[in-house]
């Protein structure tokens, strides 16, 4: 276990929380080399996600270039992988004040004379879609680089990477693309997580679509008793009356 790569790890922008995870996983498996081989089971179950998408995550992680992949041979002929983690060029220097001096940076009460009057923190700039599109929507066929502000982007590129490493079926044109889109959002709207979890069900389970989750479903299968409408006097109750024949012997006095 390295805590300087697990802290390094943890200051990487990877444009994705699970693949986060994974990273910081293979990171608290390293030697301070740098170097670990846990299972892909290992990995998914540590991190409470699918084999396939630990795959994934590692795959991408790898073209990123935060880790290399390589594979050996076990003493019974199984295989497995050896991870190489290249995170030297993260900084993990605390900032310093113009004199050199480094600031203190450990949280303190506010009574604490130690607190630092003012630290500087990073200015986050807004993420530019069009630069999205060229790290995370690699296949896109968008022509003017514009998506719904309520999209997942990250999920997106997700879908496009599967549907065109996997599945061998990318988006042919512009439109066919803004379809996929506008079937996701009808099912999820702007719900960032739920357009994920989505995703994530239809590569999980190979699926060549995108559809509703399990959950979803069942529950609009499901009509409560209470939606049942109440009874008024305007209601049209033609269709539980008698049939005419009973009506017709009833006004005749009933049995005879």
């Amino acid at each position: 276990m390295s805590m300087l790569l697990t802290a390094q790890a943890l200051k990487v922008k990877v444009g994705n929380a699970a693949k986060k995870f994974v990273l910081v996983k293979l990171a608290d498996n390293a030697n301070d080399d740098g170097v670990c081989w846990p299972s892909y089971d290992h990995i998914a179950e540590m991190c409470e996600m699918s084999r396939r998408t630990v795959i994934r995550h590692i795959a991408e992680l790898e073209k990123m270039g935060l880790i290399s992949v390589r594979t050996r041979k076990g003493s019974e002929g199984n295989k497995s992988n050896v991870y190489q983690l290249n995170l030297a060029s993260v900084n993990l220097s605390p900032p310093s004040d113009k004199q050199g001096k480094k600031v203190v940076t450990e949280d303190h009460p506010p009574s604490d004379p130690m607190t630092p009057e003012s630290i500087n923190e990073p200015v986050i700039e807004p993420i530019n879609k069009n630069n999205t599109k060229k790290d995370s929507l690699e296949g896109s066929l968008i022509l003017d680089g514009e998506y719904p502000e309520e999209l997942n982007l990250t999920a997106w590129g997700e879908w496009l990477n599967y549907r065109r490493k996997v599945l061998n079926k990318s988006y042919k044109s512009d439109r066919s693309e803004r379809k996929g889109i506008s079937k996701l959002l009808g099912i999820a709207g702007g719900d960032l997580v739920l357009q994920q979890k989505i995703i994530d069900q239809s590569i999980d389970e190979d699926w060549q679509g995108l559809f509703p989750l399990k959950a979803q479903q069942q529950n609009q299968g499901r009509r409560s008793i209470t939606q049942v409408e109440p009874y008024s006097e305007n209601m049209d109750t033609s269709q539980h009356e008698a049939p005419q024949w009973f009506r017709e012997r009833q006004a005749q006095g009933g049995n005879q």
